[in-house]
Parts: structure tokens; sequence; C-alpha cells
């Protein structure tokens, strides 16, 4: 557990320790919270097109060729990648009933994709596992169906604490789909990096057009200032990008509105 969060329980068991001994006072707010807190887990979230190369990248970081690439569209799913020796899927449906699955039996999975909420990969990787306590997501690519897309979005939306966001040096700029997930992220608060991936595909110089392409529409949509790396499709990313990210600061963002404003209720 974090510092932060075990800070943060400490502080709401003392709060609903006091309320407690007056009647006037529902004590129901502060169990939500404390059980929000406790729960809460620090996911990240690789957002870009179906051609954007985010599931070799992950592939690549995590060291395996655990995630299927090019599967179709209207059978992706998000799939969070955890750390466990033990490696296997487990594929949540929509019920939160949990069907286990071997690595490498993604074919039977794609087959009963339509039963399935999202799923959960806990893979045996020295990166995945030095990434803790932060969760990676490979998230359904903009050309999945809009039900399924939508679905995820909703599903982590809330969940998200940061976004990685992949754009393919393929596309030539940011589309239209991209840009408005990244509005919604903005106006939600969700802080994000972009990165230009397949950068393998296009001579340098379209590389250097297309970084600055990409630039000029961030920093003119969302006063982006960060710089924009690129990665190879051999390459090992992540590293830099989650080393960078704090988890106690992450989480702290997460509720420290919600504790203050409990602060000031209560005090009223």
């Amino acid at each position: 557990m974090l510092n932060i969060q075990q800070k943060f329980l400490n502080y709401l068991h003392i709060i609903n320790d006091e309320i407690s001994k007056y009647e006037i006072f529902n004590n129901k707010n502060v169990l939500n919270l404390i059980e929000n807190i406790k729960n809460q887990e620090l996911i990240i979230p690789v957002i870009g097109g179906y051609s954007a190369g985010k599931s070799t990248a992950l592939n690549s970081f995590i060291g395996k060729n655990i995630l299927p690439v090019n599967i179709p569209p209207e059978t992706d799913l998000a799939a969070e990648i955890r750390f466990d020796e033990d490696e296997r899927i487990e594929a949540v449906k929509n019920d939160r009933e949990i069907h286990i699955y071997k690595l490498d039996e993604f074919n039977k999975i794609k087959k009963n994709s339509g039963n399935y909420r999202y799923l959960r990969i806990f893979v045996n990787s020295e990166n995945i596992k030095n990434t803790q306590p932060l969760i990676l997501v490979d998230m359904p690519g903009f050309e999945s169906p809009f039900d399924k897309h939508n679905r995820a979005i909703i599903e982590y939306i809330k969940k998200g604490v940061f976004y990685i966001v992949l754009i393919s040096v393929t596309d030539g700029t940011i589309n239209r789909e991209i840009l408005s997930e990244l509005h919604n992220l903005n106006n939600l608060n969700k802080d994000f990096i972009v990165i230009l991936s397949r950068i393998d595909l296009r001579d340098k110089e379209t590389v250097k057009e297309v970084k600055e392409n990409v630039s000029d529409i961030l920093e003119f949509e969302f006063d982006y200032e960060k710089k924009i790396p690129t990665i190879e499709e051999k390459t090992i990313a992540f590293h830099d990008i989650l080393s960078s990210l704090n988890p106690e600061e992450l989480f702290e963002q997460l509720f420290i509105d919600l504790l203050k404003n409990l602060y000031f209720d209560l005090l009223d």
C-alpha cells in the first residue's frame, strides 16, 4: 500500500470514529470514501488507433510476445497487464464472473469476446514487476465497434490516472477520433503524453514533419508543452515515461479534493 493511501485511510478512520459519536452525522460518505481509497489502483491506459502499434510496444516492454497483434478490431478487448509468477489470463464477464485461460489461448478468448468485459493478463515479467503499482492497459483501437470502444472508455475513464497515447507516423497527424478523446481527457483533468510510433515506416524527414505537425496541434488545442518521444517497433518503450511518474502524487491527486471537501462540509 502506498504511503499516501495509508495516510488518507488513517485520517478517514479518525474522522469516522469522531462523527460516530453523534447521531446527527451520517457516516455513509466517509465509509464509501474509505472503500474507494482502499480499492483504488493506478491504471495507465494505452490508447491509439488499430495500427498504432500499442500491442507491439507493450510486448516489447513486457519482454515476451504475449499480446496478439493485428487482431480484428471487433474482437478487441481492454487488457490489464499485471505481474504474477503464475501466468494466466482472467477474462472478466459482464456479471464479474471470471474465466481462466492460458497465455496462448487468445483464439479461444476471441471466439467468446462478446461475452467479456475486459481481460486481466498476468505475466512473469521483470519490467511489469518493477512498474508496480502502476498498471498498464492495452485499450481497444479506435477502429473497434463503437459500443465496444465506448464500453472500454466508460470502464477506464474513471480508473485511469494517466494516459499514454500512441499516434502512428503513417497517420501523418492526429485524427479526429483521437483528438476528440484527448479533449475528453482534458475536460476530466486527466493528464496524458503523446508518443509517435511506427517511425521505422517513414524516413527521418517525414518523421520530423509529422512530429512538428502533431506538436503544433497539441500546443494549439491543449497548451501542451511536453516533448513528443518516438518509438520504433522493436524499441522497448515506456521505461522513461513510467519512471517519470510518481505513484504517491498520482494517488494524492485522485482524492485530495474529495478529502478537502469532506473536511469543510464537516466543519460547517
